[in-house]
This record gives C-alpha cells, structure tokens and sequence, in this order.
C-alpha cells in the first residue's frame, strides 16, 4: 500500500556514489537520461525560523542498467536481487548512486493496483460500530458497546464471540483487481459503520465468480477477486453467530 511504499522510499540507501559530477553520457549509461521510474512526492515541513508550514518535493529518478537489461530481455527465469544492477537520481542532481536490487523491484513495483488496499476490508476493526449483513435473503445486524478501550458485540441483544468472524473478514485478500461486473448469485454482502468521519461506511457484496473465486464490489464498484475460501468462511462465521 501507499504507506509501506513511502517507508520504502523513507528507508533507501542513497550511499554507494558512482558519480559526483555526472555527464551526460554517464546519464545516459545508467539508463537515467530517460528513466523507467520517476517518484514524484510533495510535503510539507515545518520552517524553524519563523515556524510557518512549508511545501516542498522530493523527485527521484530510478532506472536499472540498459546493457544488462537489454542483455537479459529474452531470459525466462526471473533475475535474483543480487543480479540487478540499477541506479536513482534525486531531482537535478549531479550525484548518481547505485542502488541494491531488492530496491530497485520494490520501487518499480508503483504501479496504481500495487499501491491500491489489497484487503478488500481496509479499515480498523476496532472502528466498527454496526455491521449490516444479508445472508440468503435474510437480514442481520450486529452491534457493539464501547467503554474505554473495551469493546463487546451483540446478536440480538446477546453478547457475542467475535473472533471467527473478525478473521473471516480481515482475511478477505485481493487475488486479482477486476472491474467486472458480477453476473452470478450474491454470496453474502455487509454494510460497515464506522467511527469514521472520512468514510463512517463501508459496502462490501461479495458474488459467485467461478469454483476458485469469488468477486468482491465494494460501495458499489467490482473492485477485486478473493479466494472463494475466504467467502466460504465468513458465511460460516455470520452462520455460526446467528444460527447459535
């Protein structure tokens, strides 16, 4: 996600130099006359002096070897970290560095379905206060009561264990992002309210797709295919809940 994609850029090593002055043949030999990858982030910060919020923005410019990427087109296996020679630039500057390969696919891995949620239930499980479900035509809810840090479900005014369930939907992971449009039978949906201000609610309709998956449209947009697993036992949790 866009987090652990920015602790990744936080955490890079920009320590082994290969050039002080770059030319522009140097540029060019390291691929970055024309870089694969361009990050482009803006923050702000907090001025000393007058202590007034600035804006400022970090580039970095990545891009792996051109002969051995050239080299290695045709080759089936996929290379090691170890095997990858690639370098970054950050903004104009004239200083170019190496960086390792474990970098190198991590910050290339950019792309808007690697940094999208891959938990098809994003939000925090402790924020949920009610929890709208239908199941077979038939209708659910499950709520909570806070006091302090503790927090206990209800089934019809019935305290419950929530375990199982919680489970069942956190481990509601995206196999493959999708923007079909579901064409079978609902398996299960649910309503999520939370205490949220940016989004206090969440949809989720999970479908029958295919005897593998299942397609998950989330608050109304097909969004993602989940393991047909994972749908199968959160219906037995919701089962185990309200048929106890």
């Amino acid at each position: 996600n866009v987090e652990s994609y920015l602790q990744s850029l936080d955490e890079l090593n920009l320590s082994d130099y290969v050039a002080y002055d770059v030319s522009e043949e140097e540029l060019a030999s390291c691929g970055l006359d024309d870089p694969e990858l361009t990050v482009t982030m803006k923050y702000t910060y907090s001025d000393e002096e007058d202590e007034e919020e600035q804006e400022d923005t970090f580039v970095l410019s990545i891009s792996r070897d051109p002969k051995q990427k050239k080299e290695e087109a045709d080759e089936t296996e996929e290379d090691s970290e170890e095997e990858i020679t690639a370098y970054a630039r950050v903004g104009e500057s004239q200083i170019i560095y190496k960086i390792a390969g474990e970098s190198y696919k991590t910050l290339m891995a950019a792309s808007y379905d690697e940094l999208r949620h891959q938990k098809i239930f994003w939000g925090d499980f402790s924020d949920i206060q009610k929890i709208e479900i239908s199941l077979e035509d038939q209708e659910y809810t499950l709520t909570t009561k806070k006091k302090g840090d503790d927090i206990t479900w209800y089934y019809e005014d019935e305290e419950l264990e929530i375990d199982d369930f919680k489970q069942a939907l956190n481990s509601l992971s995206t196999t493959d992002f999708t923007d079909e449009n579901p064409s079978d039978k609902e398996e299960i949906s649910l309503t999520i309210y939370l205490d949220n201000e940016n989004q206090p609610e969440v949809q989720i309709e999970l479908y029958r797709y295919d005897g593998n998956s299942c397609l998950a449209v989330v608050d109304g947009e097909p969004t993602a295919l989940v393991e047909r697993n994972a749908v199968v036992d959160l219906v037995e949790a919701v089962n185990a809940i309200v048929l106890n």
